[in-house]
């Protein structure tokens, strides 16, 4: 996205006066600043989710319930919040895509695990098939030790209700989506 948004703007201004040129190099500054703090907030938030997930039973629940998995056996088990990359094949090409928090449950009745994969949106826009890649990344992480021998999973869409709203389509693309306000009854990071 970002290159996208620096070639555009620059795109935009190439042709014209020093002093426009001048304006669309400010521009694409404030626009990498603008998106590097975002990452580093984005990065914050996703650390403050998974501690939480770890303490905090009800919170757990509201991640669960909001991608429709009502098991009342389920409890934290294990997760990473780094952004876990991966690369797979995705309609004929490798592709690398990263999930932003994965969250493993474990069912206390049967031992069975049930993962998360969390997308954390604070302000980027979506990157192409990236609620795709998600679910492609999902079924291809099922039974891996190292992502938490999980045996199934959903995808969770995370973001301002703000963007959830202007993102319709895209979040409908994942299993299920909740919003930093209801999320910040939990996490105070989050308000």
């Amino acid at each position: 996205a970002l290159c996208f948004g620096v070639a555009g703007e620059l795109r935009r201004f190439s042709g014209k006066g020093g002093e426009e040129i001048s304006n669309a190099k400010i521009t694409v500054r404030r626009s990498i600043k603008s998106m590097v703090k975002s990452k580093k907030y984005e990065k914050q938030l996703n650390a403050a989710l998974e501690t939480a997930a770890k303490d905090l039973p009800e919170l757990c629940r509201a991640l669960l319930t909001s991608v429709g998995e009502n098991d009342d056996n389920l409890r934290y088990h294990w997760s990473r919040s780094e952004n876990p990359w991966y690369r797979g094949w995705w309609q004929g090409r490798k592709r690398d895509s990263e999930t932003d928090i994965l969250i493993v449950f474990e069912s206390h009745f049967d031992k069975s695990r049930f993962a998360l994969h969390i997308e954390n949106k604070v302000a980027a826009d979506f990157q192409p098939d990236q609620p795709e890649l998600y679910h492609t990344r999902g079924q291809d992480w099922i039974g891996l030790p190292k992502w938490g021998n999980y045996q199934s999973f959903k995808t969770l869409l995370i973001a301002p209700a703000a963007y959830l709203s202007t993102n319709t389509v895209q979040a409908k693309r994942f299993d299920g989506e909740l919003s930093h306000e209801e999320i910040s009854q939990f996490v105070i990071d989050f308000a």
